[in-house]
C-alpha cells in the first residue's frame, strides 16, 4: 500500500496555476470528466502527487490520465521516470496526445472507460445518455497497449482517425 500523499511545498500552488491556463485539449476532455459525469466516477484536474502534477486524477480508482502535447516538456526517458515514480504511489497511468483529444475523443473515452472496467453504454449518468447517444462506439481493435506496463499510447494507430 502506497504512503499517503508527498505534501512538496509549492505543489498545490503549482497546480492551482495550471489549473488557470487550461489548454483546449484539456478543457474538452474535463468538460466530459467534470461532476462525476463519466462512469460516475469523480475526476480531478491538475492533481499534485509528490514532485509531479497530474493533468487528471480518479483517486477512487487510482487512474491517472496524462495529456501530451506543447506544455510537456518531458523527454521520453522523463516520462518513464514520471510514470515509474506515479506507479510506485499506487497509480495507473494512461497517456494521450493532444491531437488524440482533439480529433477522436471518443475513443479516448472508450479507453478511459475501459481502464475503469466499465462498458461504454454505461459510462455516462442517466443525465448525460444523450451524450452518450450522439457518440459512436469506437472499434475495439484500434487500441494498442505500451510496452511500458501499464501505460497505454495513443487510442488510434499513427495515421488513423
Amino acid at each position: 500500500m502506497p504512503a499517503e500523499r508527498e505534501k512538496i511545498p509549492g505543489m498545490v500552488e503549482r497546480a492551482r496555476s495550471l489549473r488557470q491556463t487550461t489548454t483546449k485539449p484539456e478543457m474538452l476532455l474535463w468538460n466530459c470528466l467534470r461532476n462525476s459525469t463519466f462512469a460516475g466516477k469523480k475526476f480531478r484536474r491538475q492533481y499534485p502527487i509528490g514532485p509531479y502534477v497530474a493533468d487528471f486524477c480518479c483517486y477512487s480508482e487510482k487512474l491517472l490520465i496524462e495529456l501530451d502535447g506543447d506544455s510537456h516538456d518531458f523527454t521520453e526517458k522523463q516520462d518513464t521516470v514520471r510514470t515509474a515514480y506515479l506507479q510506485t504511489q499506487g497509480y495507473r497511468v494512461i497517456r494521450f496526445s493532444n491531437g488524440d483529444v482533439l480529433e477522436n475523443i471518443d475513443s479516448v473515452l472508450f479507453v478511459i472507460a475501459r481502464e475503469l472496467g466499465v462498458e461504454w453504454k454505461d459510462a455516462w449518468k442517466k443525465s448525460d445518455r444523450r451524450k452518450m447517444e450522439k457518440r459512436s462506439v469506437p472499434s475495439k481493435e484500434c487500441f494498442v497497449p505500451s510496452p511500458g506496463g501499464g501505460t497505454m499510447k495513443s487510442p488510434l494507430p499513427p495515421g488513423e482517425g
